[in-house]
């Protein structure tokens, strides 16, 4: 498992096209992953920006007495109130929910029955749609913080690369994988027309393959490719690799990104993470595998995620009161309506007013500056 950490200098690929260690490693001397052992090619430039990585879950333990502090500080990044549920999950009994955010914090109210059941660790998960609302820096921040501050220890991460590029399709990703033209993984399966995404009300169907297995079975790193264009019915319109990162290889990708000086590192080093556990070759071009030629697609994406240029998908924030009142016209005015509907004019009104002033009440110190700036442009300011 350590093969992972030991994608530096003077590493080579071997028979599962992962590196051969080349010395002692670890987590908090690990580099970004390095192109090694292949001697680059005259080809296209491509490097640029036609792509974009990013983190879309995150999961681990944090000690049992850091319950009430992470759950502090993760109100604070999400910038919402948590609520206290009479149940949980992987056994625990209780936890805290982040709505609408899917975030949540599983814990035992018994510190013995936590000891017992759980190693005396409660487990927090925040899942991609969370993720995906916070800016880079917030998202760099929170890995970090959570690592150092909290004694965060991962037991999932799963990182991806969209390819707007296309330069791949699903079919051929399965037509390499039919020829072997792989390592990395044992096994592969295709999950065309079974990966049934739900949103707006309707199902859709995404088209893809997947490596590696997951569960209890599985060796600790699983890798999808799917067409993410299908999947959002056309929102996003590329080719999604995302490698999931569990068990010991989750807790030390997690280690090592948090391990990071800046924000660019650690884009870089996700960019590096997702290119080295899987590789396309050629392997009519050598009978030895540590020598096949790369397939030219493949070398092409993994040229961009070594470069270190790809930004996080996550952007940054431009917040303001009018971007907040355009959020509810598009996302909430048909919940409400149909609140007042149900409820009545008189009832779903004073409704309304009571949840409107208890939210002024909560306003976080980034919603009062988004105030403040919204009243240095008026005339009329209204004083806060």
């Amino acid at each position: 498992m350590d093969n992972l950490w030991d994608i530096t200098d003077g590493s080579s690929y071997g028979e599962t096209g992962q590196a051969e260690p080349s010395g002692e490693a670890c987590p908090s001397a690990v580099t970004t992953p390095t192109l090694l052992g292949v001697v680059p090619r005259q080809r296209e430039d491509f490097r640029t920006k036609s792509g974009e990585i990013g983190v879309h879950w995150l999961q681990g333990t944090i000690p049992h007495n850091k319950v009430a502090a992470v759950v502090r500080y993760l109100s604070e990044v999400f910038e919402v109130e948590p609520e206290l549920q009479g149940f949980g999950r992987y056994r625990y009994n209780r936890s805290y929910t982040f709505e609408p955010f899917n975030v949540t914090v599983y814990f035992d109210t018994d510190y013995e029955v936590c000891k017992k059941r759980h190693k005396g660790r409660a487990c927090v998960s925040i899942t991609g749609s969370a993720l995906d609302t916070l800016d880079a820096d917030t998202l760099f921040s929170l890995v970090k913080t959570l690592v150092y501050d909290y004694w965060f220890l991962g037991t999932r991460i799963d990182l991806f690369f969209d390819d707007y590029k296309k330069r791949v399709s699903i079919d051929e990703i399965i037509e390499a994988a039919e020829k072997g033209n792989i390592t990395g993984y044992r096994n592969y399966e295709p999950f065309a027309g079974r990966r049934k995404i739900s949103y707006d009300g309707e199902e859709h169907h995404a088209e893809g393959v997947g490596f590696g297995t997951r569960g209890k079975q599985g060796g600790g790193k699983y890798t999808r490719c799917y067409d993410k264009e299908k999947e959002t019915n056309g929102l996003q319109k590329c080719n999604r690799f995302e490698t999931e990162f569990v068990k010991e290889f989750g807790q030390k990708v997690v280690f090592a990104l948090a391990c990071c000086d800046d924000v660019e590192l650690f884009a870089g080093k996700i960019g590096g993470y997702i290119a080295s556990n899987i590789k396309f070759i050629d392997r009519s071009s050598s009978t030895n595998v540590s020598r096949c030629q790369m397939l030219d697609w493949w070398y092409s994406i993994i040229t961009e995620l070594y470069a270190g240029d790809l930004k996080l998908r996550n952007e940054k924030k431009e917040d303001s009161v009018e971007k907040s009142q355009n959020w509810i016209s598009t996302s909430v005015s048909a919940t409400l309506g149909m609140l007042r509907l149900a409820k009545g004019e008189d009832e779903f009104y004073e409704w309304l007013e009571h949840e409107i002033y208890g939210g002024i009440e909560r306003l976080s110190k980034r919603q009062r500056k988004m105030i403040r700036v919204y009243n240095q442009q008026r005339e009329d300011a209204i004083p806060i």
